[in-house]
């Protein structure tokens, strides 16, 4: 059973895009392309991904868990050996299939004459600021909420299964929301189940967070290098 009551994710999620929409159209963003419309950082940090409203939503929701007498072990910030070696065993088998699925995307794209579908997800000039952002608050805050609230909630109701197809989906819409553009969201909408299914085998918020670190992270890391999406596209 879900540790929140049934509601627990929808008001979750109501909250979460209503604040993300409300703040990016404030800002001008609407639901503007990344790539095509880049955005000064701390505007971008206020507006399109609300980076401030949602750390204090994460911050009241945290501290009111305390108050109430809930511990890090039922927010699941918690770690143990079977979780640690349930966690190798998770990377064990999904690390070669997420390569082998972008390598298909790639030899897909190339084979029916769409490779301008190869592109990064984010600009090449983009500062060392949004490191921090999207390694650093992001992984924290999408994390807590969409594994840590939203996927029990779901599963109490829908299955585990459904509720990893269900949360990915959901975290595809997401990005959405962020301004990716939506034939694009079938990466992050592959990439929620992984994580949810990660949680699922687990138990844990931190190894999830810490596959969500490590992508972001190395991604920021490949988009500074537009060489090498030429080189996947065969530019």
């Amino acid at each position: 059973m879900s540790p929140w009551p049934w509601w627990t994710a929808s008001l979750v999620i109501l909250i979460d895009f209503s604040l993300l929409i409300v703040s990016g159209l404030c800002f001008g963003f609407g639901f503007s392309a990344w790539p095509e419309r880049p955005d000064p950082g701390a505007v971008a940090i206020i507006g399109k991904w609300s980076i401030v409203g949602r750390v204090f939503l994460y911050g009241c929701f945290f501290f009111y868990c305390r108050s109430i007498g809930v511990n890090r072990a039922k927010l699941g910030w918690t770690v143990d050996r079977a979780a640690g070696r349930a966690f190798l065993r998770c990377v064990a088998i999904g690390f070669p299939g997420f390569v082998l699925l972008c390598t298909a995307f790639v030899v897909i794209a190339r084979l029916t004459g769409n490779p301008a579908a190869i592109q990064a997800p984010i600009s090449a000039d983009t500062g060392f600021g949004w490191l921090v952002v999207f390694a650093g608050v992001l992984p924290f805050v999408e994390e807590p909420m969409y594994r840590g609230i939203v996927h029990p909630t779901m599963r109490a109701h829908m299955g585990s299964w459904g509720a990893i197809v269900a949360g990915g989906f959901l975290f595809g819409a997401l990005h959405h929301v962020y301004g990716i553009a939506l034939h694009h969201c079938w990466g992050y909408a592959i990439a929620g189940m992984i994580l949810a299914w990660i949680y699922e085998r687990t138990g844990s918020l931190v190894f999830p967070w810490l596959i969500h670190v490590t992508a972001n992270a190395a991604t920021f890391a490949l988009c500074r290098h537009p060489a090498f999406f030429e080189w996947l596209r065969g530019d």
